[in-house]
């Protein structure tokens, strides 16, 4: 590969010849440099003139301009030496007679590469350096011999050492180009580098955040934050409050200073910006006070929370330099307000919720205060009276009842048109303020803003006479109650009431109707007082009645055979009842009859029931009227007597000349044998009982006579019998 010297070289222009190019095909313009040290000949019909062109590795150029000077390419490869001709009397190529052509150049040598373009920083390590500063040259070849210019400057400028110092710059911006020059005085490929030169950075502005004084300016405030504004891109800034201490780095663009000490506080502040350059110290002083004032007083002209039209609410406890407002009814916003009262008119009519702050002249509100108020423009209502008996009437214990009483208000009355109205208390008028008889009393009220109510009248009658004691009864005329009973209450006056007690002990109850029922009372003994109290209060003397409840239900009873077995009855024979209370009554049916018969004495002879079965029913009722829970019996009433029986008698083989019967007897009755031994007393026939008795006996025989008994006790006809010695048995 060729050396873009080389190319450029092979063929030298004839005639009028083209701008030379660099190897990349861009034209290339010659810097113009004068041989012999910038030093022109005098020769004006032609002039020799030497321009360095700079060719770069990348193929750029960087030029000179001649005007009307046709150059051409006569050596070199990196810095490319040009020579350039004026012709006189015209330009290059147009005139008559053109110039001879040059001889053939010489061979070029081959070059070394040019050198790289060096690293360019600043001491700062940014943009910007102030005059103490400097850009640091690093050669991509130590020690070699560099240059620079500085912005548009067609001059280059011979660097020294390793640095260019901000001192040789202006304030303001540059572009800083350095280039290496090898041994053969080529340009390398520049670097570029922008510097702004700054010698001097402003103080920052200092201001408070929220100047919450009364003024905008004035420099009071409860917000100790100040505001650092001016502050250079890239700078950074230090603080420190009232002188003391170190100098601290700030944060952001505020200063906060707290609130532990009042008053006059100070805040000073200084920037370095990237330049280096540090300022002149910022500084600001106000009044600093984050205490809240006390909360005000609030007040009414009345001393009561109640104002009318002519009033005012009094606010007092406000500071000098303070002001307050107030909100009404919590209107979503407090208004400010000015002297020491709120006249009562930006009240509502009726009840009112005050709330009162006070704000001192740094801004700090104190606590809020809240009254209750209520403004009355109105006269209020009338008054009710009422007696305490809710009738016309009342007596010494009674009183005139005096109600709708406004708040705050005072009340007055008087009895038959008296010439002086009495101031009442509390809210009733006492009997002993009233004549025996008929009375009218008057009462009207005055409120807590002086309005006066309309009057009210009351027709009262003062009775003093006690009524009589009531008169008692028992609902069956006896002094025992079951649980449907009651006691009769009588003799009450019309429009009286009643109550009554039990024991001596307790509250007295009210009475309902002219009744006590049983259901009122204890079960047992019962002391009963019984008061009326008339329409006009009085009570009477009190009545008392012994009365004795009963309100368990008797058992029920048992019933006992008698006379006959446990299910059959004889016509001798009764059922008999235990468990009969005294004085109780009990009823029975037989065989579920409809109707209950009524039961005499304590027993059911065999003759009130059926013969054959029977089914019985029996209960009793106490003398409280209660009923027994219900007993049944089964049982069969036999009255008639059993069929004669008949007797025989069975012999049995014996031994000779004995006379005693070995075998005893049968007897047979209705076909059936029973054995007769002799010496046998009882014998049973039919679950009946029966004897054989001993008539006579003569020549070895015996006579026994038999009778029997059934089983309801009712005696058979009798059979006799004789048994000889044989053990013969004959009828008798």
């Amino acid at each position: 590969m060729q050396h873009p010297s080389q190319a450029a070289a092979q063929t030298p222009p004839t005639g009028a010849s083209p701008a030379p190019r660099s190897p990349a095909g861009r034209p290339m313009n010659p810097r113009k440099r004068p041989i012999d040290g910038d030093q022109a000949g005098d020769d004006a019909a032609s002039e020799t003139v030497r321009c360095e062109m700079q060719v770069m590795s990348d193929g750029s150029t960087e030029d000179c301009e001649h005007p009307g000077i046709a150059p051409w390419l006569v050596s070199g490869a990196g810095g490319l030496t040009l020579a350039m001709m004026g012709l006189a009397g015209g330009g290059g190529g147009s005139g008559a007679g053109a110039p001879a052509p040059s001889p053939a150049p010489s061979p070029v040598p081959e070059l070394p590469p040019l050198a790289a373009a060096p690293k360019l920083s600043t001491s700062t390590g940014g943009e910007a350096v102030n005059g103490t500063g400097h850009v640091q040259v690093q050669l991509a070849e130590p020690g070699g011999r560099w240059v620079y210019r500085v912005d548009a400057e067609t001059r280059w400028r011979e660097g020294t050492g390793t640095r260019i110092d901000g001192s040789t710059l202006t304030e303001g911006l540059h572009a800083v180009v350095v280039a290496q020059v090898d041994a053969q005085g080529r340009h390398g490929d520049p670097a570029t580098l922008a510097v702004r030169i700054d010698n001097a950075v402003a103080p920052p502005a200092l201001a408070l955040k929220q100047d919450t004084g009364d003024s905008s300016s004035d420099g009071l405030t409860r917000d100790g934050t100040v505001q650092v504004s001016g502050l250079e891109d890239g700078a950074a800034w230090w603080y420190r409050v009232d002188g003391i201490g170190e100098w601290q780095s700030g944060q952001g663009s505020e200063v906060q200073v707290d609130g532990g000490r009042q008053g006059t506080r100070t805040v000073e502040v200084y920037q370095i910006d990237a330049a280096g350059n540090r300022s002149e110290v910022g500084q600001l002083s106000f009044e600093l006070d984050t205490l809240a004032p006390q909360a005000p007083g609030v007040t009414t002209s009345t001393g009561t929370d109640l104002i009318g039209v002519n009033d005012a609410v009094r606010i007092d406890g406000i500071e000098s330099g303070s002001h307050w407002e107030y909100s009404v009814n919590d209107d979503g916003s407090f208004h400010a307000a000015e002297g020491g009262a709120l006249p009562a008119g930006v009240l509502k009519e009726g009840a009112n919720v005050l709330r009162v702050v006070q704000v001192d002249a740094a801004g700090n509100r104190s606590e809020v205060v809240e009254r209750a108020i209520r403004y009355d423009t109105t006269a209020p209502d009338g008054l009710v009276l009422t007696t305490s008996t809710s009738t016309g009437e009342i007596g010494a214990s009674g009183e005139v009842r005096v109600a709708g009483i406004d708040p705050d208000a005072a009340w007055f009355f008087r009895v038959n048109g008296a010439e002086t109205w009495t101031r009442g208390t509390g809210s009733t008028v006492p009997a002993s303020a009233l004549k025996e008889g008929p009375n009218t009393i008057e009462a009207y009220q005055v409120d807590g803003v002086g309005l006066n109510s309309p009057r009210t009248n009351l027709a009262v009658t003062l009775d003093l006479t006690p009524p009589p004691a009531p008169m008692l009864q028992s609902s069956n005329g006896t002094d025992l109650l079951n649980a449907n009973g009651f006691v009769n209450v009588t003799a009450l006056e019309g429009g009286a009431s009643w109550a009554y007690r039990l024991n001596g002990q307790g509250e007295w109850i009210a009475g309902d109707g002219g009744r006590i029922p049983a259901s009122a009372l204890h079960n047992g003994d019962n002391a009963i007082e019984v008061r009326q109290t008339d329409s006009a209060g009085n009570v009477g003397a009190v009545a008392t009645l012994q009365v004795r409840v009963d309100l368990d239900a008797p058992e029920a009873l048992a019933v006992q055979v008698t006379g006959g077995a446990q299910d059959a009855l004889p016509m001798s024979g009764a059922l008999t009842l235990q468990q009969l209370e005294p004085g109780a009554t009990w009823r029975y049916r037989l065989n579920g009859e409809t109707v209950w018969r009524v039961g005499t004495g304590d027993r059911l002879d065999a003759s009130a029931l059926q013969e054959g079965a029977n089914d019985i029913e029996f209960f009793q009722t106490d003398t409280s009227g209660h009923d027994s829970g219900i007993t049944r019996l089964s049982v069969t009433r036999d009255s008639l007597a059993p069929d004669r029986p008949d007797l025989v008698t069975r012999d049995e083989q014996r031994p000779a000349g004995d006379q005693r019967v070995r075998q005893p007897a049968r007897e047979s009755a209705g076909g059936r044998a029973h054995d007769l031994g002799v010496p046998r007393q009882r014998w049973r026939l039919d679950g009946g009982a029966g004897e054989i008795h001993q008539l006579s006996g003569a020549s070895g025989k015996r006579q026994h006579r038999r009778s029997a008994a059934d089983r309801c006790g009712g005696e058979c006809e009798r059979n006799r019998f004789t048994v000889g010695a044989a053990g013969h048995a004959g009828a008798g």
